[in-house]
């Protein structure tokens, strides 16, 4: 309800850490399908997201090499 009320009210954001989650990779996952399409309309386009579960409707890129790539995932918004 939040994020589609904030969707609503015109923000936009430029960068977003998502760090939801249960500890149970299946449900992590499944969380970070469903709220990321309510996560991309709040996006300013080609803005940064750092997850630590995939999301879906955004751009994958490479992080920092100081990053371990199975620590957080690295996202442009479209």
């Amino acid at each position: 309800a939040m994020l589609a009320r904030l969707a609503d009210q015109g923000a936009r954001i430029v960068l977003a850490h998502y760090d939801f989650g249960f500890g149970v990779k299946d449900k992590d996952v499944a969380e970070g399908a469903r709220l990321s399409p309510l996560i991309a309309p709040l996006m300013v386009p080609g803005g940064l997201v750092v997850s630590q579960q995939p999301l879906i409707g955004f751009e994958q890129i490479a992080g920092p090499d100081t990053i371990a790539p199975d620590r957080y995932l690295f996202y442009r918004a479209p």
